[in-house]
């Protein structure tokens, strides 16, 4: 069995899902990129509402920030790197219209999915978005022997633009020691 016919399947087994049913109402969220050992995972914690309306991680303004980033630093360094983008929950998170932290509860019903994710995924690198996701997931059996780097989540970012050049620059750090 192929890895994409692997990830087809997982995702029709968990397509169904309704661990959360205050959170399931939404789209499923798989994940977008390269399967089969991306250099790079990029691991967010939930999907935001653009998220869940168009069924794929990263895509909001977040998303489209660390895309351009992610062009500007290939373009910068001349090294580039395939990604994947996959978030802990599959379902989005909310409070009426706002986005809110995941529970433990929703965390724990979707950390089987994940798991499985990881096994057909195969990344050679993690980059854990964001200081949730990066307290959450420390000594997860698919975090190890993965090298993992912990950068802010871009959503902080469009908070700060002043951050922006700062932000490449950890990127641009990450991509090297990817490199080595």
């Amino acid at each position: 069995m192929t890895q994409l016919s692997e990830w087809d399947d997982h995702c029709r087994e968990w397509d169904g899902c309704t661990k959360c049913p205050e959170i399931c109402d939404g789209n499923k969220v798989f994940g977008r990129g390269t399967i089969g050992s991306p250099d790079i995972l990029i691991l967010g914690i939930a999907p935001g509402e653009v998220e869940d309306m168009r069924g794929k991680p990263f895509v909001g303004p977040a998303g489209k920030l660390l895309d351009d980033i992610l062009d500007a630093v290939e373009d910068e360094t001349g090294i580039v790197l395939t990604t994947f983008y996959i978030n802990l929950l599959l379902c989005r998170p909310y409070d009426g219209a706002r986005n809110r932290d995941p529970t433990h509860e929703e965390l724990c019903s979707c950390e089987a999915r994940l798991n499985h994710a990881m096994t057909i995924i195969r990344p050679k690198n993690i980059v854990r978005m964001g200081r949730l996701v990066q307290t959450v997931i420390d000594g997860r059996d698919y975090m190890d022997p993965v090298p993992s780097f912990d950068l802010w989540h871009p959503a902080a970012i469009l908070r700060n633009r002043t951050k922006a050049n700062w932000y490449k620059q950890e990127w641009i750090k990450v991509y090297r020691r990817i490199c080595k």
